[in-house]
C-alpha cells in the first residue's frame, strides 16, 4: 500500500498527504490544523499527542484548546511552540 500511495504521488504529481494517509498540517499565527489522524492519544494545555497511520504526532505549546474535532481535522489553537512527528518505524 506504501508503495501504491508513493507511484500515485509521483504520477499526479499531488503531495503525498493527499493521496494517503499521511498527516497534513497547517500552522498559521497561533492556529494549527491537523488532517489524516486516527485519535487523540493525549491531551492536556501544554501538550497535544495524536494517532496517525505513520506513528504519533505532538504539539506542544501553552494554553492549548482544541477548539473543533472532526472526524477527519482538528483545529487547536494555543501558544504552539513546537509540532514533532514520530514515526513507528
Amino acid at each position: 500500500m506504501k508503495r501504491l500511495t508513493q507511484l500515485a504521488s509521483n504520477w499526479f504529481d499531488l503531495p503525498p498527504e493527499v493521496v494517503g494517509t499521511l498527516p497534513r498540517v497547517e500552522w498559521i499565527g497561533q492556529q494549527l490544523q491537523i488532517e489524516n489522524f486516527i485519535g487523540v492519544h493525549q491531551f492536556n494545555p501544554d501538550l497535544l499527542t495524536l494517532k496517525t497511520a505513520t506513528g504519533y504526532l505532538t504539539v506542544e505549546g501553552n494554553s492549548l484548546v482544541m477548539e473543533a474535532i472532526y472526524p477527519d481535522r482538528i483545529l487547536l489553537t494555543g501558544k504552539i511552540s513546537a509540532v514533532h512527528m514520530k514515526n513507528n518505524e
